[in-house]
């Protein structure tokens, strides 16, 4: 993904399960996903606060929590949901579950 592009998507929550860190990087799977987009990311901390989730924006801790994603609707069926220019997946719409892309 374009980090260019990633400026300008709005931001939503999503509940991750994070395992630790692997080879430099984040061993982690998306559980839940919001439909709710905001328009800035200080809006969504601010929802997640409000509804009294367990947060963390950096993902930096083992453990089960919501964080902060990129949202971007221009998919047919569903979003993609982007931690950052490497970490994305793909969300069906009907159900919210989470697709890999090559399962698609």
């Amino acid at each position: 993904m374009d980090e260019k592009k990633l400026t300008y998507l709005p931001w939503t929550i999503v509940k991750v399960n994070m395992y630790g860190w692997k080879n430099g990087r984040r061993d982690f799977v998306f559980t839940e996903a919001s439909r709710k987009r905001y328009q800035t990311k200080a809006s969504a901390k601010a929802a997640a606060k409000k509804m009294k989730l367990p947060f963390d924006s950096n993902m930096a801790d083992a453990g089960e929590y919501w964080t902060l994603a990129k949202a971007d609707d221009d998919y047919p069926g569903g979003f993609m949901v982007h931690i950052n220019h490497e970490e994305s997946i793909f969300v069906d719409n009907a159900d919210l579950s989470f697709i890999q892309m090559g399962e698609r």
